[in-house]
């Protein structure tokens, strides 16, 4: 069995490969930044079990497993970055079984696959040492579990269907105990899956109660096991950092997918060609993405495929919870002035929306449909995947770009100290933890 899945899928196999080779090249050779060096040292390296300290800059679950991971280990910039290089791995492979199910076009499973894995602003968090690759990670594998369980057989058992939906509580559950950002977006998947459970004629009316219990008691105890404390102990003001308007919160996530090419990686004659579409991509991008899904509603109440129908409700659900997570932000944002997500703090979005983006493509390739919408959306997703690849770097996170040499400028200061006898050195603050890391 596995030779022949390894004969059938050997490209997406190796791309997956290459993504999980790439994240742990990248813990290994950079800086460590800032913002890592701060959830290390204040969460994950007191002597008192600072890991359930209330605080906004504190990932409870990554924190937790970073102490583990150095006591055990001891301190390297790897060691720091496993718990990363963990959710890494179970998104890229969540991701994987994503793509072999949604569609079985291998052009399209690639696709989503380097879209997935490459963009710019997901991969960096993926390297980072913060809670953001376990929580976009256990997302993900939410995601996978749902979506194997819209696109399931119409006679799957209620009890198959129960296990399922407290899986994906105890995923999101992990998620969300990951980095509190991602709350509201879990939280909201989690109430999707319910309700569409709630509805499948597999349920007897005495189903109800016990559907309502493997969707919500898994996720509470596990919740309540990691940060019960954490959150009972919360003080007011912590959550600061976010977009003050959804025009700012798009632009951050348009600025920070589309990224800078990367000039050593990407060939001189393409890069002219490539950079000045930076700018115009997102918006055309939602342009085609709002003809794919018009495109699939209108398919499917032309013709009714049950294949193709289970798709394409996995594929509304998908637009249902981004919707609705995004309304209700912003009922958070007006009523208890809740910054909106920014940047790292949306991920969750990027998931929605690539993936909708794509299954609603693969829905028109597989209910037949023959039209300029389906190849103006395949040609859009190559060109994303193509401008993704050309990002790639190891050399630096985005965000934290000024702490690039950080750690070629501790080895020079450790000459100077051994050399000339200097101990003390005026740093910048940005410099001041990751030196001290």
């Amino acid at each position: 069995m596995l030779s022949r899945l390894v004969r059938g899928h050997g490209a997406i196999l190796c791309l997956a490969l290459a993504a999980v080779s790439l994240v742990v090249i990248r813990a290994c050779v950079q800086s460590i930044t800032l913002d890592e060096a701060e959830s290390f040292l204040m969460y994950a390296r007191k002597p008192w079990p600072s890991h359930w300290w209330p605080s906004a800059d504190n990932h409870v679950l990554n924190s937790l497993l970073m102490r583990f991971v150095t006591m055990a280990f001891g301190v390297s910039t790897l060691t720091v970055r496993l718990p990363a290089v963990l959710g890494a791995v179970i998104y890229i492979g969540s991701a994987l079984y994503l793509c072999l199910l949604l569609t079985s076009l291998r052009v399209l499973q690639l696709l989503l696959l380097t879209c997935l894995v490459c963009n710019p602003m997901i991969l960096d968090y993926l390297v980072a040492a913060r809670g953001y690759s376990l929580a976009v990670g256990f997302l993900l594998a939410a995601i996978a579990v749902i979506a194997s369980a819209m696109m399931a057989d119409n006679q799957e058992d209620a009890a198959e269907l129960c296990r399922k939906c407290a899986w994906a509580s105890i995923l999101l559950a992990f998620s969300c105990a990951a980095n509190f950002s991602f709350a509201i977006a879990n939280g909201t998947t989690l109430t999707v899956l319910f309700l569409w459970a709630a509805g499948r004629k597999v349920l007897g009316p005495r189903r109800y109660l016990r559907l309502a219990a493997c969707s919500i008691l898994p996720g509470v105890i596990v919740g309540v096991l990691l940060c019960g404390s954490v959150l009972l102990n919360w003080p007011k003001g912590e959550l600061y950092f976010g977009s003050k308007h959804l025009s700012e919160m798009w632009r951050g996530f348009a600025t920070a997918s589309f990224d800078e090419l990367n000039p050593y990686l990407v060939n001189p004659l393409v890069l002219p060609l490539l950079t000045p579409i930076r700018g115009g991509l997102p918006y055309v991008t939602v342009v085609v993405a709002l003809l794919l899904l018009g495109s699939m509603e209108i398919r499917r109440w032309r013709t009714r495929d049950a294949e193709a129908d289970a798709l394409g409700n996995f594929v509304r659900a998908l637009v249902v919870i981004s919707a609705i997570t995004l309304l209700l932000h912003w009922l958070a944002f007006k009523i208890v002035h809740l910054p909106l997500p920014k940047d790292r703090t949306g991920l969750f979005f990027i998931l929605f929306w690539t993936i909708a983006f794509v299954g609603s493509l693969a829905f028109l390739f597989r209910s037949g449909a023959s039209d300029l919408v389906r190849y103006s959306g395949l040609a859009v997703l190559a060109l994303i995947a193509l401008y993704f690849v050309g990002c790639l770097r190891l050399g630096y996170f985005r965000e934290w770009r000024f702490n690039a040499n950080t750690k070629q400028l501790y080895w020079i200061m450790d000459g100077l100290r051994r050399r000339c006898g200097i101990t003390s050195f005026g740093t910048d603050w940005r410099y001041q933890l990751p030196l001290d890391f």
